[in-house]
């Protein structure tokens, strides 16, 4: 299994005001906040995602193969789409009024 550790730093918007939010965690962003989550993709996440995009380069299966490639994580790597599909949980950790529309 692969997990993954995203941290997105989210800029200020617009004008520069902070953006405002309805969750209960400090209801601000400000330049240099930081969102995180954490997922472990599992070896049939990859494999599902594969096949749907196409994707079979062998570094997204083998941990040699991505090495050989220049990867040191020491395992396969999850495709970059994959882990961009948490972006909209992230956003929504801190926006949940979005959810609610």
């Amino acid at each position: 299994m692969n997990t993954v550790h995203l941290r997105r730093l989210i800029p200020v918007l617009g004008s520069g005001r902070p953006v405002s939010s309805s969750s209960g965690g400090g209801g601000l962003l400000r330049l240099g906040d930081s969102l995180e989550v954490s997922r472990r993709f599992s070896d049939s996440d990859v494999a599902a995602y594969a096949a749907v995009s196409g994707d079979a380069n062998p570094i997204h299966r083998d941990a040699d193969s991505a090495r050989a490639a220049g990867f040191v994580g020491g395992g396969a790597v999850v495709h970059g789409m994959l882990v961009a599909s948490l972006f909209p949980k992230i956003i929504a950790s801190r926006f949940v009024s979005f959810l609610e529309m």
